[in-house]
């Protein structure tokens, strides 16, 4: 049929609109597969969608938007049998007032048959403005940002597949509550019973996983009852008896990725765990941000089940950090004696890698193994841009590392 758009200045623009079939979203931002004609695609280009959301500015911060083709980007991810499990996005982000700050670059695989997602953003907004975030935590911030950083974000889908615009709204981190009525600590049970776990796969072969868990509260007076989901992925390496023998972690410690907690009920709580370490947590978990997940694998098999217990954080020590060396660094990586691998996206291209690499200190000694995984994005002429967006973490004596990108996360021992 006929669609008539005015725009602020109520000029009149009439398009055609053809027939169009829309198939099921496995991804929020671009993944899906849409045939539309080209008419109802340009509805929403970038011009008319910025003059639209300009009647409302000043109700979100920074708008995402995909209709800019300079900048767009994505790939898919496979479970090797063709379902799409998540991929890699690169998006442009304006201010309120439509002028372009910068991009929005990321990764991210879905549940629930493309219901939930668990995702990993780094918007690069210029003059050294970057914010990192983490499903919908504020993880990271620099520039005029700096004060959203421990905040929380807020998207406003406005337009669906696959022209994406979503509204950012920025909240700053609330103050600080520690509730001493409440346990100190707290101990769930996830099992493979009732779950779901999809491969991650790349060049055929299994690099990771998806999944998701039921959650019980094993001390609980109903141990049974389910109160809530843990959703996440994880990325596979190759085992290194450094870690193991030397080091003393075991294989599950060495499965790096993002895992999403939440309880039922409206104070249930929702928790956002970046390996081990908890970064962000609400409601009834909000006392446990800055832990450390522990978990004790109870059984593998026929079912997978396991109790993770958090500890509310005590204050830090002031521990004087003998891993500084005198020779001006800590760490020296070499890719001698270590592991790349790139990953594949479903149509064969790169757009990543997994990385193990051995870590030595001044001395030419090694201390400990450097392992992670990276996502990569095309080139721009954006500057102080991402080239890549990645998850590491140093295993080595004397503590553990965890890394967003250059920035330490989490940090354990005399570190």
């Amino acid at each position: 049929g006929d669609l008539v758009l005015s725009t602020p200045t109520l000029t009149k623009l009439v398009w055609r609109l053809g027939a169009c079939k829309h198939y099921s979203v496995p991804f929020f931002t671009s993944f899906s597969k849409t045939i539309m004609t080209l008419a109802f695609a340009k509805i929403l280009t970038l011009q008319l969608v910025l003059q639209q959301r300009l009647m409302s500015a000043g109700a979100y911060d920074l708008l995402l938007n995909n209709t800019d083709g300079n900048y767009h980007y994505t790939k898919e991810i496979t479970d090797g049998s063709g379902q799409i499990i998540g991929g890699v996005y690169q998006d442009s982000v304006f201010d309120t007032s439509g002028h372009l700050l910068g991009l929005n670059q990321g990764y991210a695989f879905n549940f629930d048959n493309g219901t939930s997602f668990n995702y990993n953003n780094v918007m690069s907004l210029g003059d050294g403005n970057q914010i990192y975030w983490l499903e919908f935590a504020i993880i990271y911030a620099t520039g005029i940002y700096e004060r959203y950083e421990g905040g929380s974000i807020e998207l406003n889908f406005v337009e669906p597949d696959p022209n994406f615009v979503a509204e950012i709204t920025l909240h700053e981190p609330p103050e600080p509550v520690h509730q001493e009525e409440e346990s100190e600590s707290i101990k769930l049970r996830i099992t493979s019973e009732g779950g779901h776990y999809v491969p991650i796969t790349s060049t055929g072969e299994q690099i990771g996983q998806t999944f998701q868990n039921p959650i019980t509260m094993p001390d609980s007076s109903d141990p049974n009852q389910v109160v809530g989901v843990n959703q996440g992925y994880g990325f596979l390496f190759p085992q290194d008896s450094f870690i193991t023998d030397v080091l003393g972690y075991s294989s599950p410690e060495q499965v790096l990725g993002n895992r999403h907690f939440a309880l039922d009920g409206d104070d249930g709580g929702e928790m956002l765990v970046f390996n081990e370490q908890v970064l962000h947590a609400t409601g009834s978990l909000r006392n446990y941000a800055g832990a450390t997940l522990v978990e004790e694998i109870l059984s593998t098999d026929p079912q997978y089940v396991a109790d993770i217990t958090l500890t509310v954080p005590s204050d830090a020590e002031d521990i004087e950090n003998e891993g500084v060396s005198n020779g001006g660094y800590n760490f020296r990586v070499t890719a001698e004696g270590g592991f790349w691998e790139a990953i594949l996206a479903e149509d064969g291209s790169v757009i990543g890698r997994r990385f193990k690499n051995p870590v030595y200190n001044s001395s030419n000694v090694r201390i400990g193994t450097n392992e992670g995984y990276a996502f990569g994005f095309p080139a721009t002429n954006i500057t102080s841009l991402k080239e890549y967006n990645a998850n590491r973490k140093f295993y080595v004596r004397g503590g553990t590392l965890d890394v967003l990108n250059e920035v330490i996360v989490a940090a354990s021992g005399i570190y």
